[in-house]
């Protein structure tokens, strides 16, 4: 792929800009300030925008803000226009009369938009991904030690959809540990989770209920306690005699014993807490989310599909690992044999040109018919155990793909029952199976409060009959002798029967009433706070199962994925280190936590911290020049570099600028840098120089180039 034409309209410092690229080595020069770093982003910008594209915008806003890119890539020329005021952009492309014809227009903003777009962009580079690009363009060497981070590493190294599930999985795994504070992955939590301070807060309200409680208790206590004084005058000692009647009321009133009242209200409690006891149930219930009426199969259907998945898990796996053997089944290199022989023929022809004899020649001939019998059996061998993996593989995949068929009848069957066939529905039916079933007994054994309080035993005293039970007793209470309806003594009646009670008693009575009514009204409030919470908890707790259950089928997914040849690459790494070091430096390691490592005079492996500035600046250049050699090798993108070389010395600046013109002879290399030594080189060796000089625009040379290459620079 070739950058050839950069066009800038109202984009920072400049107006109304071309630059033209060519193939080979491009150098961007310029002092300081005069756009260099403005040119790097706007590659950038222009082919996957920027969130911050307000800073492109000139001082003297016109209202316009526009860049372009011109490339040719495998015989096609695209160019792609971006407005940076709307965000929108247009892709076109030239027929074969060379008129740009447009293919695309839109906001890549959108959903929509950003799909198709980044799908020709894919198409087009190789790359859809905005960090690769961006590491295989925007290689800064300047900065080794921190300008490919492990993180950055492996975001360019792995799969796109591995590098989506784990930031998945790290969402999900972030959101439980908000939930619960304790977590079965042993990753480190920030704070307290919610759950632990919803159980908190509950132990705290049902101490001050139960608290409470007893001050409603003892209120009452004393309430009955002065009722009975008020009405013990007036009743007289022996149940026998009636309390005085006021005209039109009965004639007498029975003595109610007290333990029938007590029990009354006592049973009146029990049907309450029945009634609470039931509603909590069936909201248990219901927060289940089984159907009520349990289909018979669904037991034996939900284990089946538990050992299912399970089954699929591993074989899954086994895939994946056999894969990764496979892939391992290379045949052997055979640079290395043949180097061997390079040198042994060579000291053959020499020694028998001394001896002048054939002897050396066909002893020669033996060890070279050796050497590639040995060679040829490695291969064979190679061969034969990648045959014998790929049959592994297929056994394999005749599993998996008879194993999903299994799992979509089963899925077939839970959508006729009814129910979601997900992994994460089936596992939460299975782990809420037995709670389900235990709460349906539950409710079964419990019947209705009337019947619970009617089955209750009933409370006799010695002045009621044997068989009278509560309900008898309240009758009792509701009608006079003879079953002559009469109404009920209220506490003022019973007073005026009674002794006269002073003004300060009256007032005692009203305060302890106006008190017990503030304490109902504290308990009513506490107990809807905790029907609240408790409600906010096992929403919470669903949440974690189902949180708990994501991770693990995640983490399971992001196992069977192959993971990055990391040696594959440390390998590409070094190679390309040694030819920028002239062999001093020759390996680079590369850890399972995609760590980079040199290594130090006694052969340990050290951080690229322990190095100098000039060894962190090359291996940033290797990191760049390797990752366009993994990645994008059918792309062949341009490199782009921001001052490359400065902090190198004499040698080291001429043995990275040969890497890069080697480079440069099949790709393309842009470099942009201030430096006037370089700039001279560029003149010097015919590069395509693109001055960014605000007064002079054309390329001077200094005075001893002028005496060396004459008829050059006039040309130029």
């Amino acid at each position: 792929m070739m950058l050839r034409r950069l066009e800038l309209q109202a984009f920072g410092r400049f107006e109304d800009e071309v630059i033209e690229f060519a193939p080979g080595m491009n150098l961007v020069s310029g002092p300081n300030e005069s756009g260099k770093t403005t040119l790097l982003q706007a590659v950038m910008a222009v082919l996957f925008g920027d969130d911050d594209a307000a800073r492109f915008v000139p001082w003297e806003n016109s209202g316009i803000c526009r860049a372009a890119l011109l490339l040719e890539a495998g015989g096609r020329q695209v160019r792609i226009e971006r407005d940076f005021f709307t965000g929108c952009a247009g892709w076109s492309e030239a027929d074969t009369d060379g008129e740009f014809v447009p293919v695309f227009c839109g906001c890549p903003g959108a959903e929509a938009d950003q799909a198709a777009y980044l799908s020709r962009l894919q198409e087009l580079l190789g790359v859809g991904r905005r960090d690769l690009f961006q590491a295989l363009l925007y290689g800064d060497p300047s900065d080794g030690s921190s300008g490919f981070s492990p993180e950055r590493l492996k975001a360019c190294l792995s799969d796109p959809e591995i590098t989506e599930y784990s930031a998945i999985l790290k969402n999900l795994q972030a959101e439980y540990l908000a939930i619960s504070s304790t977590n079965p992955w042993g990753l480190q939590a920030t704070g307290e989770g919610e759950l632990a301070v919803i159980t908190r807060r509950l132990a705290e309200l049902e101490k001050e209920w139960f608290a409470l409680q007893e001050m409603i208790r003892l209120q009452k206590s004393h309430q009955v306690g002065e009722h009975s004084d008020c009405t013990g005058d007036g009743v007289a000692a022996d149940a026998g005699t009636s309390l005085p009647q006021e005209p039109g009321a009965a004639e007498s009133m029975p003595n109610i014993p007290e333990a029938a009242v007590t029990t009354t209200d006592v049973r009146q409690d029990e049907a309450a807490d029945y009634a609470t006891r039931r509603a909590e149930l069936e909201r248990e219930l219901a927060k289940i989310g089984l159907p009520r009426c349990l289909p018979a199969e669904l037991p034996e259907l939900l284990s089946d599909c538990a050992t299912l998945r399970q089954a699929m898990a591993e074989q899954k796996h086994g895939l994946s690992v056999r894969q990764e053997e496979r892939r391992k089944c290379r045949p052997p290199a055979w640079q290395r044999p043949a180097m061997g022989l390079t040198g042994m023929w060579a000291g053959v022809l020499f020694w028998s040109r001394i001896q002048a004899t054939a002897l050396p020649i066909w002893g020669g001939v033996l060890v070279t018919v050796a050497i590639g019998a040995w060679h040829v059996r490695r291969i064979l061998l190679a061969r034969s155990e990648g045959q014998q993996r790929d049959s592994q593989i297929a056994v394999v995949e005749a599993r998996v793909h008879e194993l999903q068929q299994q799992l979509a009848a089963m899925n077939h069957r839970f959508e006729a029952l009814g129910l979601s066939p997900s992994p994460v529905e089936t596992v939460r039916m299975q782990k809420n199976l037995p709670r389900y079933q235990q709460l349906l007994e539950q409710l079964r054994q419990m019947d209705d409060p009337r019947e619970a309080i009617a089955a209750a035993p009933t409370v006799t005293d010695p002045d009621l009959p044997a068989t009278a039970s509560v309900p008898a007793v309240e009758e009792m209470i509701a009608a006079g002798p003879d079953d002559q309806p009469v109404e009920p003594a209220s506490a003022e009646v019973c007073c005026r029967h009674g002794a006269e009670h002073s003004p300060a008693e009256a007032l005692t009575a009203t305060r302890d009433s106006a008190d017990l009514e503030s304490l109902l009204d504290a308990r009513s409030r506490i107990e809807t706070e905790g029907e609240v919470l408790r409600a906010r908890e096992s929403r919470l707790k669903h949440r974690k199962n189902t949180l708990d259950l994501e991770c693990d089928l995640l983490q399971e997914t992001l196992a069977g994925f192959p993971g990055t040849d990391l040696e594959d690459f440390a390998g590409i790494l070094g190679q390309v280190m040694s030819r920028l070091t002239g062999g001093v430096v020759d390996k680079v390691q590369v850890t399972e936590e995609f760590v980079v490592q040199l290594p130090g005079a006694d052969g340990a492996w050290l951080p690229v911290e322990r190095f100098s500035s000039a060894t962190r600046t090359l291996l940033q250049l290797a990191l760049c020049l390797s990752l366009g050699q993994l990645r994008c090798e059918t792309a062949r993108l341009p490199l782009l570099l921001d001052d490359p070389l400065g902090a190198l010395d004499k040698k080291r600046r001429g043995q990275a600028l040969k890497v890069l013109e080697h480079y440069a002879a099949g790709h393309q290399v842009i470099l942009f840098s201030h430096e006037e030594t370089l700039r001279r080189k560029a003149i010097r060796d015919n590069w395509n120089l693109i001055p960014l000089n605000a007064g002079d625009s054309s390329p001077t040379a200094g005075k001893e180039e002028k005496n060396d290459h004459d008829g050059q620079l006039s040309f130029l």
